[in-house]
């Protein structure tokens, strides 16, 4: 057993929320908790994640921490479970452990992905065939470009070497990047800064789109700048059956994942996945 299988051993616990619908074709919304900002767990996800949701829409769900976020590190302990872009890998064994159950229909095997998770859920569905359905919120195309932006540097120049003295750590978001949580999730706590952001480089969705074949899903918010600028770039070029919700100021839950409106963004995602699905 590898450590991925190890790390998802932990799924026949409390993450599991089977039994939202009495169907032997019922559905099963795949959830992993990819958020960078929040820093969730399982646990935390089933609530604004739309674990929840899911079930009072009739879905089973299934919540899963993979390689880099937290509860699969504290719950592996020197493992070294970092971060890594191939997430197929990982989502292979959920696919296999889901797919296992007598009631989830291998034709309606949904994935969603939250924040960072708008690059990882992409990713995987571009390899992962059995996934048939695939929700980003925000499709999340650059992983590099949105942590130099994020530190306020040029993102279309090369990296320069001595980042530690050019970058402003006074605010908290820089430290938690470039000194603090996210840097060490990343297995990078130990080399230098331009060192952490060269690693990024590997997690670009640029060159996925055409293995992208399921429905896709893209719900983003006008609060998010010019991440929800990219994502629209790579939706653009997508040409698998797809669909968008960029929720407005108007509307309430414009900001990164809907987290000033996150029943909107489950509602809209569900609607969504009922159409496509059912």
């Amino acid at each position: 057993m590898t450590k991925y299988a190890t790390a998802l051993s932990r799924l026949s616990s409390a993450w599991v929320a089977f039994g939202g619908s009495a169907r032997e074709d019922a559905t099963a919304y795949l959830q992993s908790a990819s958020s960078v900002a929040a820093c969730s767990l399982g646990e935390e996800l089933y609530f604004w994640g739309g674990g929840a949701a899911a079930l009072r829409r009739g879905y089973n769900a299934l919540l899963f921490e993979i390689p880099g976020q937290r509860g699969a590190m504290y719950s592996n302990p020197g493992a070294e479970l970092f971060f890594r872009p191939d997430t197929e890998v990982p989502l292979k064994y959920v696919c296999d452990w889901v797919l296992a159950r007598a009631d989830v229909d291998p034709k309606r095997l949904a994935l969603v992905g939250w924040s960072l998770g708008g690059y990882f859920a992409p990713r995987a569905a571009a390899f992962e065939k059995r996934i048939k359905a695939c929700i980003a919120s925000t499709t999340l195309t650059n992983w590099q470009t949105d942590v130099l932006e994020i530190l306020g540097l040029p993102a279309d120049q090369p990296c320069p070497r001595n980042l530690e003295s050019k970058i402003d750590l006074s605010t908290v978001t820089s430290r938690f990047i470039a000194q603090g949580d996210i840097r060490y999730r990343h297995g990078a706590s130990g080399g230098t800064i331009a060192e952490f952001i060269d690693g990024l480089s590997k997690y670009n969705l640029w060159g996925l789109e055409d293995k992208l074949t399921c429905p896709y899903f893209n719900i983003g918010g006008q609060g998010e700048g010019q991440l929800a600028v990219d994502g629209q770039k790579f939706y653009d070029k997508l040409t698998c059956p797809k669909a968008q919700h960029i929720i407005t100021t108007k509307e309430g839950g414009e900001a990164h994942c809907g987290v000033n409106d996150e029943s909107l963004a489950h509602q809209i995602i569900f609607d969504w996945l009922d159409d496509v699905l059912n």
